[in-house]
């Protein structure tokens, strides 16, 4: 079965994994990695396994107002 997936459970717990990008559309649409998901967290090629193994970070607009601490109105 292909599943076209991006919540975390769903992809780690796949047998194996096929990334496809890097970018959509015309720009996309490369194999960027395939293996299973050890091999997707290793992987340097590969954006989600960055995201997945700690490596990059999707910082929440929660996260961002709390790191502002003076707003400039001009």
């Amino acid at each position: 079965m292909i599943v076209v997936e991006h919540d975390r459970e769903t992809i780690e717990s796949a047998d194996y994994l096929i990334e496809l990008g890097e970018k959509a559309g015309k720009d996309g649409g490369k194999v960027t990695f395939s293996g299973d998901i050890s091999e997707l967290k290793k992987s340097k090629t590969s954006l989600t396994g960055q995201y997945l193994s700690g490596k990059k970070k999707i910082i929440s607009d929660k996260e961002v107002a709390r790191s502002v601490r003076q707003i400039t109105v001009s």
